[in-house]
């Protein structure tokens, strides 16, 4: 070694080569490992809103097909109502056949409506149903029960024949969703259970409206359950259900779909490995909790918990996060280690440079190696991927295409590049929409959302989703599209069923039946042509009209006010039966329903049917019920109520009263003889003298036959009773004239009861007045006594 020189001699260079080339290369590998976890971290986050955005498509079409079927039975719940709650099986036939089941309600096995029946009450309730055009009728599956639950109704018939007639009580999963459903008064969705006509016999469901007497939801549990006038339900397959649900996630994800059971477990309804759904028995088993990339998801449909769970596929994962950063990390270590070389090159000289240039271009060849497979991977994925991508040239036609564009349309790229355009897979409203928008894409670089009604050489339809950006030259010339096209079949029908449902809203808000109007500081800001004729005024002459023009009065305006709108603004809702004026002052009863509309600052919207009938025919029934057919006065129902009520009266104040029997004598030779009109006479006039001998307080009533009962209260004394009684007495004696003109005389023999002294209940104080008119018959007094 010299000195002096400035000769360091070979091992100084070589360490000063070494010390460089490391420093270099250590650099470029930092940079390189901080680049790959970027790298890496993007992938994931990209893998993972993908899968995220896969699963909540999945969740919203799972519960659109679980709660499409609620709009049929409210449906047929608004029809009942219309009916006045009388389900009969002509008219529930026909509201089934009137809607298209399995394009409106897919897994759907029809509609039927089931009746809550005691033991007691079987042979008239199945008597009735025969009565009822179903002379085949007949229970069956009976539980242990003594309420049970039959199907009363279901359509259609022929694919539901076994159900037909089933106690759903005997079930205890059924059961439980029913009486759920009646207590809460909503639409419930029972725990996954076979279904007596599903021949495969696996999961199914029961979806179940409850419908209540009046049409109306009485508020609280126990008046639900008084009010029960039945439950309409949809049986459910889940296996028809759930068809085609996952088809356009299933080539990404691997899935588990279960339900929540009366247990607390979850029972499996689905799942699917690399695309294909496993049989029932593998699915049982099925597990994807401990995959990377799984996630679960749980949802509330009608009262009924579901678990969703998610991870991608193995190959999507590899195509997704595999090669992630792969060949970032391979280039950039190549390239540090490029680098690190070229300083060591310089350092140690020319020779041993050549021989490092050679070793390289090895390791460049390997990276080119790697880089093809990488290509080939990205490659897989773009012709794998859920979409079509393709690319157009300036006249239209293919100029590439991945697998999954060719799939579609049936033909391969040999046919297709150079050749053929997307519109010849058109329809011919397609073609023309075509044709107007690709000069407008290529002039003005990006075009989205066009949809098409695309069909393959093998026939295959389906509905798709255009999107694209142009690829222009260095002056500004067209080159190329960058295309992609999705699948939105199953959206676009799910849409259309949507447009349906809103034609179906609108036609139900210009209901002829139903008056319908929207408020804001109780002024109408909408109303529809039905509330007009309801209150009798013209068309529009309700536009911004105050509310208080329909009610009675200021009171019954302000009345409802206080007690409806806190219950509106804490999220509830009201209904009453209200009486209302119309425009001409005539008062009409309404059943008035209302409800504040989200988000709306404020305003309700309301819904009038007019009862006024109704409510003239309860009034109706409700005398029948109560009084004697043939003279008018109370019958032995109301006389029980007011005698209640005459014992209460006198308790609280230290009244006394007096209960008179009275037997006429001498009628059954009237009737005898003169025949039974001429004893209707008899009895009519006896019931008039009463009434107009007795005071405004005092209750005439007949309990049947030539029987009659006074109630006199209140009463002084029992010593100031029957000297009235004898007057009365002396009344009936006087004679009846016949409508043939013949004069009849009848009698009576009375029998009197005091309140306290004699008894202090309905029953003692009717005993004691009954026998001591006996024994005045028995001893041939005409006179008021007490025995």
């Amino acid at each position: 070694m010299r000195i002096g020189d400035g000769y360091t001699g070979p091992e100084m260079i070589g360490t000063t080569a070494w010390v460089a080339a490391a420093i270099v290369l250590s650099i470029g590998l930092a940079l390189t490992g901080g680049a790959v976890i970027w790298k890496q971290q993007r992938a994931r986050a990209e893998a993972q809103a993908l899968q995220e955005r896969q699963v909540e498509r999945l969740q919203d079409d799972l519960v659109k097909r679980l709660t499409m079927p609620v709009y049929g039975l409210k449906g047929a719940r608004g029809t009942l109502a219309a009916m006045g709650g009388r389900v009969t099986r002509s008219a529930f036939r026909a509201y089934v056949e009137s809607r298209d089941l399995p394009r409106e309600f897919p897994g759907a096995r029809g509609f039927g409506f089931i009746e809550r029946v005691e033991q007691a009450d079987l042979a008239a309730f199945v008597a009735a149903r025969r009565r009822d055009g179903a002379p085949d009728f007949d229970v069956h599956g009976l539980g242990q029960e003594s309420t049970h639950y039959i199907v009363s109704e279901i359509e259609p018939l022929a694919r539901n024949a076994a159900a037909w007639g089933l106690d759903s009580g005997a079930n205890p999963v059924r059961r439980q969703a029913i009486e759920q459903a009646v207590d809460s008064g909503e639409a419930t969705l029972s725990s996954p259970t076979p279904l007596v006509q599903d021949r495969q016999q696996g999961p199914g469901f029961l979806l179940l409206v409850p419908v209540y007497k009046q049409g109306r939801d009485p508020g609280t549990p126990a008046e639900r359950r008084a009010a029960l006038l039945g439950l309409l339900y949809a049986p459910l397959v889940a296996s028809e259900l759930l068809q085609g649900a996952t088809d356009q996630a299933a080539s990404l994800l691997d899935l588990n779909l279960s339900a929540r059971t009366l247990d607390g477990q979850f029972a499996p309804l689905l799942a699917t490995r690399n695309g294909r759904p496993l049989p029932p028995a593998e699915a049982a088993d099925a597990s994807i909790t401990e995959e990377p990339t799984a996630q679960s998801l749980r949802f509330t449909v009608a009262g009924r918990e579901f678990l969703l769970e998610a991870a991608l596929t193995r190959e999507a994962a590899m195509g997704l996060l595999g090669l992630s950063g792969v060949g970032l990390e391979l280039g950039g270590a190549l390239l540090s280690l490029m680098f690190a070389v070229t300083v060591y090159l310089l350092a140690v000289g020319r020779a041993r440079a050549e021989q490092l240039a050679q070793d390289m271009t090895a390791d460049l060849a390997r990276l080119a190696r790697v880089a093809d497979e990488a290509r080939q991977s990205l490659q897989d994925l773009y012709d794998n991927a859920p979409c079509a991508y393709y690319a157009l040239d300036a006249d239209g036609r293919f100029l590439q295409i991945n697998a999954l564009g060719l799939k579609w349309l049936g033909s391969t790229a040999e046919e297709l590049v150079g050749r053929m355009s997307p519109r010849d897979f058109f329809d011919e409203a397609g073609r023309a929409q075509f044709d107007a928008a690709f000069p407008r894409f290529k002039a003005e670089g990006r075009i989205s959302g066009l949809e098409f009604d695309l069909t393959g050489r093998q026939g295959q339809a389906r509905r798709v989703s255009l999107s694209a950006t142009a690829v222009y030259g260095p002056g500004g010339e067209y080159l190329r599209s960058r295309s992609v096209m999705f699948d939105i079949s199953e959206t676009h029908r799910i849409r259309q069923q949507l447009h349906q449902l809103t034609l179906d809203q609108e036609a139900m808000l210009e209901s002829d039946l139903v008056g319908i109007v929207k408020l804001r500081d109780r002024r109408s800001i909408w109303h529809n042509r039905a509330l007009e004729r309801m209150f009798g005024y013209a068309e529009g002459e309700l536009a911004g009209a105050a509310a208080r023009q329909l009610y009675a009065d200021d009171t019954a305006f302000h009345a409802l006010g206080a007690l409806a709108y806190p219950q509106l603004r804490a999220g509830g809702r009201f209904r009453t039966q209200q009486q209302m004026r119309r425009k001409d002052g005539a008062l009409i009863w309404v059943d008035l329903a209302g409800v504040e509309l989200p988000g709306s600052d404020g305003s309700t919207l309301w819904m009038l049917v007019d009862i006024t009938q109704s409510k003239a025919h309860e009034a109706r029934m409700e005398r029948a019920a109560l009084h004697d057919a043939l003279t008018g006065v109370p019958n032995r129902v109301l006389l029980a109520d007011r005698l209640r009520q005459a014992i209460r009266a006198a308790e609280r104040n230290g009244h006394v009263f007096a209960l008179a029997y009275l037997d006429l004598n001498g009628f059954k030779q009237i009737n005898d003889t003169h025949g039974h009109d001429a004893g209707d006479v008899v009895l009519k006039a006896v019931a008039a003298r009463l009434l107009a001998s007795l005071r405004a307080s005092d209750t005439v009533a007949r309990l049947g036959g030539d029987e009659f009962v006074v109630l006199l209260t209140p009463a002084q004394a029992p010593a100031d009773v029957e000297p009235v009684l004898s007057r009365l007495l002396d009344a009936l004696s006087q004679p009846v004239t016949l409508n043939s003109g013949e004069l009849v005389a009848v009698g009576a023999s009375l029998g009197l009861a005091h309140y306290p002294t004699d008894g202090r209940t309905p029953e003692a104080l009717m005993r004691r007045a009954d026998e001591a008119m006996f024994a005045n018959k028995r001893a041939g007094r005409a006179r008021a006594s007490t025995r």
